[in-house]
């Protein structure tokens, strides 16, 4: 296999990111020539590796979002990067925040830390697919990632954002979550959140 055609192979087809399975189906090849090709070209740093079993196009890597969906499954992107992505926090951050219904896992990838927080399976909700570049990921909903965010916070498991901005997020909208969530720890936070928003 040519590497330059299977790069054209690859983006041709729209996969990023993939398993050498997935790349076994795309170019019909014995999972040996799979093995082979994959470990040469990881080695020649044309094809950088995610993790055990996913690898992507060095000269072309996926953005940290679409790398975090796809490394740990069932995620979506929520918490500090998701509060960001929305400019409910003014700062970027350095670990991409998830949250799964899986155990709490970290990763190292592409140089980047990609953190997962474990969440009951009842509020593994409230995400929707995002297209952006081109390409797309699972992300929390605005007041879905606020209401994320402080359920870890009542848990004293982050610390409190004193630059959250909370005047474009939609209150119904909480409020709906508030009633999943049915934590009164949570409520306090969200009534304070509000109560220093109307003294700024």
């Amino acid at each position: 296999m040519n590497p330059l055609i299977v790069q054209q192979k690859l983006l041709e087809s729209n996969v990023a990111i993939f398993s050498p399975r997935e790349f076994q189906r795309i170019f019909s090849t014995s999972p040996l020539a799979v093995s082979k090709f994959i470990g040469r070209y990881t080695q020649k740093k044309f094809f950088l590796k995610l993790k055990n079993g996913l690898y992507c196009l060095a000269s072309i890597k996926p953005s940290v979002f679409v790398v975090a969906n796809k490394i740990y499954q069932p995620s979506y992107i929520s918490l500090e990067s998701a509060l960001s992505f929305y400019n409910i926090i003014p700062e970027k951050t350095y670990s991409i925040t998830s949250i799964s219904s899986k155990a709490t896992r970290s990763f190292m990838a592409m140089d980047q830390d990609f953190s997962y927080n474990k969440i009951k399976k009842k509020l593994f909700t409230g995400y929707c697919l995002i297209e952006k570049n081109n390409e797309k990921f699972l992300i929390a909903e605005p007041e879905k990632a606020l209401m994320d965010y402080l359920y870890y916070l009542s848990r004293k498991k982050t610390e409190l954002n004193d630059r959250l901005d909370v005047s474009h997020l939609i209150k119904k909208k909480i409020r709906q979550w508030q009633k999943l969530f049915n934590d009164s720890q949570i409520d306090n936070l969200v009534s304070k959140l509000y109560d220093d928003a109307r003294a700024n």
